[in-house]
């Protein structure tokens, strides 16, 4: 599969913000669009929903999460495996005490090694379930039940199995991660192309072009100047003094620093934040409508920081 390279330099979380603003935007003013390109009719608006949905359908957390879940599946296995070759060891010495060789053949000397990785509990697995056959009838005299000899090939079925699956969705998960490149790169194209025409639409009032344009790449700081304004460790406060949110108000807020930060709206700083205040990690920034993160009433823009170290953020407002 041929690289697909990024047409965007920003956050994906980012664009998918302002992508969800512009189309809100858009659909209050798409007669002045349609007015100066015709292709802009409530289609265009569907469209633009479709590119949106499409590049928000495969979260990266989702992605980990699966992944995860098959590294656990496989640990589980793991676990049993170990479990299991414990007890049939107990049998495999009392059996052929006197016969190392035997001994090693049913893989005493190469258990604890094998234990470590993967790939060696699974080549691990696949001897044993060969040479043991040989020996079973012995090991049944040691007192061993059938059941117990039964569970090495289920075992080794199962690990490999698992292994298996692991590998497919690693190869399957860079697929996927090209596949929501691609998706978002027709969503950040669609809303330049939108920009353009905005600056075209609102010419002689910049102001009501400015919720179109599509955030850029962060402007490059001096080594010695920090980026953004510093929070504190373990305090709040109001990102943007003398300016209040209303509905209409497009809010950027960017993490700068390397600490976790959370942000809500109220009319003040409140003593307790609310639980459902919005996360932000560091590197991440945010973008939306006053109306998707208020009540619908004024209020400010607050930043908290719940860490032991300071952050630091920037934030802005376009109304």
């Amino acid at each position: 599969m041929s690289n697909i390279v990024r047409l965007y330099h920003i956050a994906v979380s980012l664009i998918l913000q302002h992508g969800r603003v512009a189309i809100e935007l858009l659909s209050k003013e798409l007669d002045l669009f349609a007015a100066k390109d015709t292709t802009y009719t409530p289609a265009k608006i569907d469209e633009l929903k479709l590119l949106l949905k499409n590049a928000n359908q495969l979260p990266d957390e989702t992605v980990l999460d699966e992944q995860g879940g098959l590294t656990q599946a496989f640990q589980d296995f793991m676990t049993n495996g170990k479990e299991h070759y414990e007890e049939l060891s107990y049998f495999i010495r009392k059996k052929f005490k006197n016969d190392v060789h035997i001994q090693n053949l049913l893989g005493i000397d190469d258990f604890a090694e094998a234990k470590r990785t993967q790939l060696d509990f699974i080549q691990f697995y696949r001897v044993l379930s060969e040479v043991q056959p040989k020996f079973e009838a012995a090991l049944l005299e040691a007192g061993a039940t059938p059941a117990l000899l039964a569970q090495t090939s289920i075992l080794y079925a199962q690990i490999e199995q698992a292994n298996t699956t692991q590998e497919v969705f690693k190869k399957q998960r860079l697929q996927k991660t090209a596949y929501r490149v691609d998706g978002i790169n027709a969503l950040y194209s669609a809303l330049r192309e939108l920009e353009e025409l905005a600056l075209l639409v609102h010419r002689k009032n910049f102001e009501a072009a400015k919720g179109y344009i599509v955030p850029r790449y962060s402007r490059p700081t001096a080594p010695e100047e920090p980026a953004g304004i510093a929070i504190d460790a373990n305090t709040q406060t109001n990102a943007l003094p003398n300016q209040s949110i209303s509905n209409n108000s497009i809010v950027q807020l960017y993490n700068l620093g390397d600490t976790p930060l959370r942000f809500y709206v109220a009319n003040q700083l409140l003593d307790t934040p609310p639980d459902n205040a919005h996360k932000l990690a560091p590197g991440e920034s945010f973008n939306a409508l006053g109306s998707q993160i208020s009540n619908g009433t004024d209020g400010l823009l607050i930043v908290l920081n719940n860490n032991n170290t300071v952050g630091r953020y920037e934030a802005s407002l376009v109304d």
